[in-house]
C-alpha cells in the first residue's frame, strides 16, 4: 500500500513540474531576449568621493552601537549627490532595521 501511495505522488509531483514547463518557440529566443536585456543595462555613475563613518562618530571596537553613526553618514552621502559610503576594518555594531 505504501508503495502505491509513493508512486502516486511521485506521479503527480511529475504531472505538475511537465506541466508549468514551456519550451521555447525558436533556439533563437532565448539568445535575442539577453541580447534585448544587455542593451538595457545602463552602468551606474558613482560619484568619486568618500565617506567615512569614522568621520560621523562610528568606532569599531565590537561595543559601540553606530547606528548614528552610519545614518549621518548615508544622508550626507544621499544629500551631497552620492558617493561611497566606506567603513573601514574593524567590527562596528549598528540596530538592525527591518
Amino acid at each position: 500500500m505504501k508503495k502505491y501511495a509513493l508512486f502516486f505522488i511521485i506521479l503527480l509531483l511529475s504531472i505538475s513540474v511537465s506541466a508549468q514547463y514551456k519550451p521555447w518557440t525558436s533556439a533563437k529566443q532565448p539568445l535575442q531576449e539577453i541580447q534585448a536585456l544587455k542593451k538595457q543595462i545602463v552602468k551606474p555613475n558613482f560619484r568619486k568621493k568618500d565617506y567615512l563613518v569614522t568621520d560621523f562618530g562610528a568606532v569599531g571596537d565590537g561595543k559601540t552601537k553606530n547606528t548614528e553613526a552610519f545614518r549621518k553618514a548615508i544622508e550626507k552621502c544621499n544629500a551631497e549627490g552620492g558617493g561611497r559610503v566606506v567603513v573601514p576594518e574593524g567590527v562596528f555594531l549598528q540596530e538592525q532595521f527591518i
